[in-house]
């Protein structure tokens, strides 16, 4: 009988293994009258199944012509029923180490939830092996008691086909499971629709797969159905045979083994062996075996080429090896078999194995960054690559991770092929992310990170103007208003916007919350505030900033009287207090910035520091950051803070709004510098703004020859205290 192996345990020393007394039968059964009824046909007088469950053996019959031999056995299931089960018991006793069972089986029906229909090898009566279908799916499933867990072999049964199910007890508690189609060939005239249905996902070679079980002994195999009324199991061909042992074996690389080292590779099999003559018990080297020959393909099953003749082998570990020369090629899938020559010339042909060679993929070293850009300018996304082989690049505009766009060159676009993508006169229309694939000889595409195109803009703004409580940036969010909100003279320009405590606030339309989402890389939010509501935690603009998402400028519960900017998720969450209050009534421009990195608090037009107790010098003007602003469902509020989402229910928190004056609110997608800010506002005070200005003795921040008189007139005065002489 030929089958297909695949090992990953190597077996040191097959000679030495176990005793098999009342070992299996080597023997083969065929169809010839309904399971559990009748001999095998083959003259012996066993029944060779025992049929329970639904009605017992009136749930069995001998099929016609199925799979190109005479007859087959089918048991079946009642829709609901307990299940009916197909059991033989090993004649002789329990399957010693290098016995196989093999057995021809299909079933062509849908299989109803929370069922299953397959072949079990067993313990007794306990199931220690399995391949299965569980309801619902088109794949294989395998089962071991070592593994405790039925885990898809992800390979789609080729529906009306037989397959040929082969386990191999490989040690005490190890084996080897394999799948194949190809050696009974299709029926035109069989079960349902006939012949092959045309499923290209399965070839000869469905799977091979080792493991290992709990139990004592494998001492009989199981069909059974438990899937419903149409869950008919076919099988014949039970055959219990020593062809494993007595071929090549145990391949070294296992079947289907990746990434397999190619420098210094060595192919090694376990040699056959034959039962003692002195001790029937024991397994040895087959005394006929002369030598092997041994064929190797690359990127060809056609094994028809000159065989490697292979004359010795290690008597103590009973393994046999070639080293190929030259080195096998890397990105490769290897075919081999081993026959054995005995010395009457007679060939046993081994099995086709099958490993793939070490891949040279493109490792990228350095991913490609966001790119926040002025309107008008040049985006440029790169990544560095090493590749054994000249690597292949293909940048594309992420969609939806299934019809994303591939990008060419042409228009704005260049290097759309090359390591570095450039988008000129960028706008923005061209806001978007982008990914480059990078390949090479290996075949093997290499996915960089999806990173973001930006335009740098001002995105919401709120002037209030004409008691309008929109933001009158074009596209922008429209305002959802809670309370009444009442217009005032009372401003920084043009009009301002009351908010009662407790009663007023806005927020932005909850169904284009993601407008907001670049701020997650960078931002700024100022407003202008008026207020003596000076409230723990308050918020004065948030995007939730609460439940571990999203940000907030507002009050810092730990001074009472000082604002913060909170971001979340990104380090010093909750912010450093600003070194003044604005809760005293007066007009006070509160400004926060991220730019990824640090994230700082600016009062009227300057940043707040942080002083040393000791000397007074400044300690910092910002908290450092580690991580992008934590994503959020909620919109951006004003005067309040509005949590949760649309589509799980908003939460708008009216119970710590900050009653005041709002005016000029800005949001923007990137980090306003310290003169920027202060410029905004010089212009709308009319009044100018002086940053620390080393040297300004006179504090007129400027650096003059004022400063320098100063400086002259205490020349040469010297306040060091010497030692008494």
């Amino acid at each position: 009988m030929k089958h297909v192996n695949k090992m990953f345990l190597m077996l040191t020393v097959v000679c030495a293994m176990a005793s098999i007394v009342n070992a299996a039968t080597v023997t083969s059964y065929t169809a010839s009258d309904s399971p559990g009824s009748a001999p095998d046909g083959n003259g012996n007088t066993v029944d060779v199944w025992t049929v329970t469950g639904d009605d017992g053996p009136s749930r069995s019959f001998l099929a016609g012509t199925q799979d190109g031999n005479a007859n087959v056995w089918t048991v079946w299931d009642l829709d609901g029923g307990a299940g009916t089960y197909a059991t033989h018991t090993f004649a002789g006793g329990a399957l010693d180490v290098g016995q196989s069972v093999s057995i021809d089986w299909t079933h062509n029906s849908d299989i109803d939830t929370d069922t299953s229909i397959g072949v079990r090898f067993l313990d007794g009566s306990n199931t220690e092996v399995a391949v299965l279908f569980e309801g619902g799916k088109l794949v294989f499933s395998q089962f071991d008691t070592a593994a405790g867990v039925t885990t898809d072999i992800a390979k789609f049964y080729d529906r009306y086909d037989f397959y040929q199910v082969v386990f191999t007890l490989t040690g005490t508690n190890s084996y080897e499971m394999s799948i194949s189609e190809g050696s009974i060939p299709d029926n035109p005239t069989g079960l349902g629709n006939g012949g092959d249905d045309g499923n290209p996902d399965v070839g000869e070679i469905v799977d091979v797969w080792t493991g290992t079980f709990t139990g004592a002994s494998i001492t009989g195999i199981q069909v059974y159905t438990e899937g419903g009324g149409t869950s008919d199991q076919w099988f014949d061909n039970l055959d219990i045979n020593e062809d494993w042992v007595a071929a090549a074996h145990d391949p070294v690389p296992a079947y289907g083994q990746e990434d397999v080292i190619t420098s210094g590779l060595e192919l090694s099999w376990t040699i056959p062996q034959v039962r003692s003559l002195a001790d029937p018990n024991v397994f040895v080297t087959d005394p006929n075996l002369a030598s092997f020959n041994l064929y190797y393909n690359t990127n060809d099953p056609n094994l028809a080429v000159t065989p490697v003749s292979v004359t010795g082998w290690d008597t103590q570990t009973l393994r046999a090896s070639h080293t190929p020369v030259p080195e096998l090629a890397k990105n490769s899938t290897i075919y081999w078999r081993v026959d054995a020559v005995l010395d009457d010339a007679s060939v046993i042909e081994g099995d086709n194995w099958v490993f793939f060679t070490e891949l040279t993929k493109a490792v990228i070293l350095t991913e490609p960054v966001r790119q926040l850009v002025d309107a008008g300018s040049t985006a440029e996304f790169s990544v560095v690559v090493s590749s054994e082989t000249p690597p292949t690049y293909q940048w594309y505009e992420f969609v939806d991770g299934v019809n994303d766009t591939v990008l060419t060159d042409g228009g704005d676009i260049s290097g759309a092929t090359t390591d570095t993508l450039s988008i000129a006169n960028a706008e923005v229309a061209d806001e978007a992310e982008f990914y480059c694939i990078v390949n090479n000889d290996s075949g093997v595409e290499v996915m960089s990170e999806i990173v973001l195109l930006t335009i740098k803009r001002k995105l919401a703004y709120w002037p209030f103007d004409g008691n309008v409580l929109d933001s009158v940036i074009p596209g922008s969010p429209a305002s959802v208003v809670v309370g009444e909100p009442s217009v005032t003279a009372d401003s920084i320009a043009g009009d301002a916007m009351v908010f009662d405590n407790d009663v007023d606030m806005l927020y932005t339309d909850p169904n284009r919350v993601s407008y907001f989402d670049v701020c997650n890389y960078q931002m700024t939010v100022a407003c202008w505030v008026k207020t003596t509501d000076s409230q723990q935690w308050a918020p004065l603009v948030a995007r939730n900033g609460d439940d571990g998402q999203g940000w907030q400028l507002r009050q810092n519960g730990f001074t009472g009287d000082r604002p913060s900017f909170t971001t979340r998720g990104t380090g010093n969450e909750d912010g450093t207090p600003a070194n003044r209050t604005i809760y005293d009534g007066q007009w006070h421009y509160v400004v926060g910035t991220f730019d990824g990195t640090v994230k700082k608090v600016y009062i009227d037009g300057i940043v707040s520091r942080t002083y040393s107790v000791d000397d007074g010098s400044v300690l910092s003007d910002g908290d450092g950051v580690i991580a992008p602003i934590n994503a959020s469902e909620s919109p951006v509020a004003i005067a309040g803070r509005v949590s949760g989402s649309l589509a799980g229910g908003l939460n708008v928190q009216t119970g710590n709004i900050v009653a005041g004056i709002y005016d000029e609110i800005e949001i923007y997608n990137y980090a306003l510098d310290a003169t920027a800010v202060a410029q905004i506002y010089a212009d709308l005070t009319g009044t100018g703004v002086c940053f620390d200005q080393a040297y300004d003795l006179n504090g007129d921040c400027v650096v003059n020859m004022f400063d320098f008189g100063l400086l002259s007139s205490e020349w040469l005065n010297d306040q060091l205290i010497q030692p008494t002489p």
